[in-house]
């Protein structure tokens, strides 16, 4: 440990850890003497969608899709509990490409059946406006898991 002196300022050796574990109690440290190894995991807080702090949830599919859903992602299913435009959904994911987000959130969400259009047999109207899916719906209601 001398030589991370060098490398680390250190102010107090040794108080780092109770510190830690009394801020967080949702974490496991793991001295694996054998590996010559020292693991520190550090849980994920479980709450609901729509709550700050939400980072990824687990997502039903019937493709081979990724069942990871990202923070842009769930943003733009919040936004889309009530109907609302492409620039509206757009603007929640906080992303400003407009092929962008139309190819790495828009579609994908609606792939996954999460989200649907308002008007489906004119995708391209100036009148277009994107809603949740009964599954988005149930999605946006349930626990991460």
């Amino acid at each position: 440990a001398s030589h991370a002196f060098h490398l680390l300022p250190y102010s107090g050796l040794g108080s780092g850890i109770p510190r830690v574990m009394a801020a967080w109690p949702e974490i496991e440290l793991v001295n694996d003497k054998r590996g010559d190894q020292f693991k520190v995991i550090v849980q994920r807080v479980q709450r609901k969608s729509g709550l700050p702090g939400v980072v990824i949830r687990q997502v039903p599919t019937s493709s081979d899709k990724s069942p990871i859903i990202s923070q842009q992602e769930l943003d733009v299913l919040i936004s889309a509990k009530n109907e609302a435009t492409r620039a509206a959904l757009q603007k929640a994911s906080g992303l400003s490409n407009r092929g962008h987000f139309t190819n790495s959130i828009l579609k994908p969400l609606m792939e996954r059946g999460l989200l649907e259009m308002v008007y489906p047999d004119k995708p391209r109207s100036s009148k277009q406006r994107y809603r949740l899916t009964e599954v988005g719906q149930e999605f946006l209601r349930g626990p991460i898991e």
